[in-house]
């Protein structure tokens, strides 16, 4: 079966990477997902802390509803993933899914 828009499968790059690279093309990206008060951002890494926090790098994720996420654990108004990959267009800071990686 095909992947859900945005979520793909294969080896992946990093948001580092993503970022440096400046393809208009969608690329597939490695992260964690990461909801907090109805922002969502893909995450180099999660910090171990209880809810998670994001520390690190991160883009702002536009086009993903958060129960196409799989395994999503909550806490209060936090939400996160596993390590899971997420195929969008990079550019000013953002992650673009499916149809609003288009526009």
């Amino acid at each position: 079966q095909p992947p859900i828009a945005g979520l793909g499968a294969g080896p992946g790059i990093s948001i580092d990477e993503a970022i440096a690279l400046q393809s208009p093309e969608p690329v597939l990206v490695n992260g964690w997902v990461y909801a907090r008060g109805g922002e969502i951002r893909f995450c180099d890494a999660i910090a171990e802390s209880y809810p998670p926090q994001c520390p690190g790098v991160s883009l702002l994720v536009e086009g993903l509803k958060l129960e196409e996420v799989d395994g999503l654990q909550r806490e209060g108004d936090v939400a996160w993933s596993e390590r899971t990959q997420l195929l969008g267009v990079v550019a000013d800071g953002k992650l673009k899914l499916g149809e609003d990686a288009m526009a």
